[in-house]
């Protein structure tokens, strides 16, 4: 008699191959419905516009199976690039350090939120090391020059496990930059802009402004 049998709990069942079959295909139906490739959920969410910028001006390939993928979210690139002192145009054009950022956010293996266990390590595509550290039910994932907060965990997608998480994990130091004011002192061509700046009291906040500085000679004309 044509069929495949199993045995559950002792109980002897016995299914016919139409039905096997049937149940093949619904599998996979059902699979197709629940996850979708990492590059269509990140392009239906606006969130990650900038990431998906990232993605297509970098021809970075996302992981093809059994990977991890930290998504940074717009906030998260908007605040490295004020960190770094650059503009979104600077970042996406740089693609061999956009590689390295986009890889720095993958490891080849699944891990689930219940999978991060504080003081444990992972090795990213870009040969860096991510540190998890759990305090006060948050979950932070640290590298070379960043630390991110994970703030929304175990998002299915083809092959792939998404966390979302709120900072860029940089796989190199971010500079340290100058203030304002001292860089324009370091140029004795700007002596009498420095003297009216102090004067007027005006105070800079980092990576805000750009500044079309007048010469000692623009000054006396």
């Amino acid at each position: 008699e044509f069929g495949t049998r199993f045995i559950n709990k002792g109980v002897i069942m016995q299914v016919t191959g139409g039905l096997v079959a049937c149940l093949l295909v619904l599998n996979i139906f059902v699979q197709q419905i629940c996850c979708e490739s990492l590059n269509s959920y990140l392009s239906k969410v606006s969130d990650f516009s900038i990431l998906v910028s990232a993605i297509n001006t970098s021809g970075w390939e996302p992981p093809a199976s059994n990977t991890t993928v930290f998504v940074p979210t717009n906030t998260a690139f908007n605040r490295m690039i004020k960190d770094l002192g650059v503009s979104q145009e600077d970042v996406l054009a740089d693609t061999t350090n956009l590689l390295e950022i986009l890889d720095n956010h993958v490891i080849s293996e699944k891990v689930t939120s219940k999978d991060l266990v504080d003081g444990e390590g992972f090795t990213s595509e870009a040969g860096k090391s991510l540190l998890v550290k759990i305090e006060n039910n948050t979950t932070q994932i640290s590298t070379v020059g960043s630390t991110a907060y994970i703030s929304e965990a175990d998002i299915p997608v083809t092959g792939s496990i998404v966390h979302i998480i709120d900072e860029v994990l940089l796989p190199f130091k971010k500079p340290e930059l100058k203030p304002i004011l001292e860089v324009l002192s370091e140029r004795s061509e700007l002596t009498n802009l420095v003297e009216a700046i102090s004067v007027a009291g005006i105070e800079f906040e980092p990576n805000v402004y750009t500044i079309f500085a007048p010469s000692n000679t623009a000054f006396e004309n």
